[in-house]
Parts: structure tokens; sequence; C-alpha cells
């Protein structure tokens, strides 16, 4: 059994959580762990994280269905959900890996897996979800299904941000808000900064989520599901049954050193070098982060792999790669590829097709 006691400091006037967990030694509210669940692990501490003891602790989940879970108390208890209340959920948590597409749990109630409720029973839940290759941050509830129509998923609600931070070693304190039944209310925060983000799957509703007295788990759902376990490390986990705001949130998070939350880098326009005269310079660079969008602030373009002079701006396909021995190989997705050129236009109308 794991049962909050030291906590950050706070400021004067503060929200009281219905519950919180710190991971020390003695818990208010007590956890029952469940496989690899490694206790008194190093947790944000001093003083790179000034809000913190140096020797403050948490707990590290191996992400193989590793968790904790905490029966609920009945009906209405003060963990069941339902239109027109308030929640906010906060963590601080250490990703150490993530894997594309997957969406793993910080906190959650339902969807336990557990014989005796629907599978689809998710009250409400904090999540990790890997987005353009970073942590976004994560709410999801389902509603009821609408008697004797098939199940299509449209049950599901999520919000997620639209940024995240790279999974590592550093720390994050994330969190989100929301008044159920009104889908404008929800706010997601990462290291005390307002995120924008959306709503996917069955989008935002007005619908009440699926209440019962199904289990809290912490760091996994589905019986244990891998791809729902979280892999790293957890503290400062607590529940509200309150709106917390923006002015609140950002005394949550203080740290000593650079800027570790990715922002999409500014839209400038790049340094080519000296351009060829006449002809056009065609540059690949392999291995970009996401296809789909540019770079964030935490990444650089990639080394570029192959250039040449070409006659055109036209090219019909890539060319073959070959590795450093000769040997055909395949381009390493994403590949930017770019063909530049000084192309003086005479005044007037030009008509131009890309």
């Amino acid at each position: 059994m794991l049962s909050a006691c030291w906590a950050p400091k706070l400021p004067a006037v503060e929200s009281t959580p219905i519950v919180r967990w710190d991971f020390e030694e003695e818990e208010a509210t007590p956890l029952e762990s469940h496989g690899g669940v490694q206790r008194d692990a190093p947790g944000p501490r001093s003083p790179e994280y000034p809000d913190f003891a140096p020797d403050n602790t948490a707990v590290k989940l191996d992400g193989k269905g590793a968790h904790f879970s905490l029966s609920d108390t009945g009906v209405q208890s003060p963990f069941d959900f339902t239109n027109g209340d308030a929640v906010t959920l906060e963590a601080w948590v250490q990703v150490e890996s993530l894997r594309a597409g997957e969406n793993v749990y910080v906190i959650g109630k339902g969807r336990t897996g557990s014989s005796g409720f629907a599978a689809d029973n998710q009250n409400w839940a904090l999540r990790v979800r890997e987005t353009k290759g970073k942590a976004g941050v994560s709410f999801l509830f389902a509603t009821v299904p609408v008697s004797g129509k098939p199940k299509s998923g449209e049950q599901w609600h999520r919000w997620t941000t639209e940024n995240g931070f790279a999974p590592g070693k550093y720390w994050h304190h994330i969190a989100v808000s929301y008044q159920f039944g009104d889908p404008e209310s929800i706010r997601g925060w990462i290291d005390g900064k307002p995120q924008p983000g959306a709503w996917d799957m069955g989008g935002a509703t007005t619908e009440a989520p699926v209440v019962d007295d199904d289990a809290i788990w912490i760091g996994s759902s589905q019986g244990g599901a891998t791809a729902n376990s979280f892999h790293g490390s957890l503290d400062a986990i607590a529940v509200y049954r309150e709106v917390l705001d923006d002015k609140v949130m950002t005394t949550r998070f203080r740290r000593v050193g650079e800027e570790i939350v990715a922002q999409p880098a500014p839209e400038v326009m790049p340094d080519l070098g000296e351009l060829p005269t006449g002809s056009t310079l065609v540059s690949l660079h392999e291995g970009m982060p996401e296809y789909d969008r540019w770079l964030n602030t935490d990444e650089t373009l990639p080394t570029e792999t192959l250039r040449w002079n070409a006659e055109t701006f036209l090219l019909d396909r890539l060319p073959q790669r070959y590795d450093a021995w000769g040997i055909r190989a395949d381009w390493k997705p994403p590949v930017l590829l770019r063909l530049s050129a000084d192309v003086p236009l005479t005044p007037g109308r030009h008509r131009i097709l890309m």
C-alpha cells in the first residue's frame, strides 16, 4: 500500500483538492500498487525545481501495465463527475518514452477493464498523448451511448493540446480543467502556460459523462494495456472539484534553467547562401521531425544530405540514395526538398504554376 504530505510552496489563497498524492512515505489517501512500480524514485528537486525539497521523491512506472488503484467509495462519491460539475486535474510528469500514437494515462476514473463495468465507462482522465512527435496533454471522457444505436466511437470525447514537450529527463507540470456540459470551458496547461487545443473523436459535446462505481487508476487503464501505460515518473497528482485558472497555474511551475517547452519555431526565410547564377539549387534534408509541420523551437534542421544544380524547377522523382559504402539505401523520412533560384521578374503580370 502507498498512501501526500510534503507539497510545493503554494499561494496564500489556495484551492483544496479532493485528493493529492505526493508519493512520500505516508499518504493521506492510500493506493494499491500493481506491477513494475518503483517507490522512492527521485522527483523534481531543488535547486533545479526550487519549490520542491532537495530529497523529494516520486514513483516510477515501467510502462508495461504498472499502476496504482483506488476503489471508488460508491454512489455520488467525490470522484464522480456529471454535467454541471467542474474538475481540474494536475500532475508532475517525467516521460521517459512515448511511442507514435500512444495515449498513456496519468490518472483516470473508469475504463479499468474490471468485470461488472462497461469497457467504455471513462468518467474522466488526464493523459499524455503523442502528437507530432511531442508529448501533448489530453483530457478524455465517454458519454452514454444512445440505446439501440451501434457504438461508433462517437461516445468518446478527447481534447489535446496543440503543443507538447519532448520526452526525456526533464520534469513538467501538466494540468487540465473542464466544466462538464460546457465544451467551451476546457483549458490545458504545460509548465504553467495555457495551451491551445482541440476536441476530436466524438468532438465537443454538452452530454453528460458516464458515471459508475469503477475505480481510479494512476498510470494505466484497460487492464494494464501497454499502449495506455505511462513509462516514466509521476509526482504531485491532484484532483479538484473546481476550475483553476491561469493565475493559479502560473504559480505551479518554477524551474532554474533554459526553456524546455516546445513551441513552433518562427516562420522566417531560411538562409540559403549564395545561389548559382542561371540555374536552380536542389537540396535534400532527410530525417525531419514530422511531415505535417515545420520545426519547433527545440529542433534544428537536419544536416543537408544532398545538393546539385539543375536547369529547371522541375523534379519528377527523388534520386536514388546511396550510403557511405556506395550501396543503395532508402531515404529516411520525412524528407525536405528545396528548389531555390534567383529569378528576376520584369514589371507586369506573371502566371506562376505550383
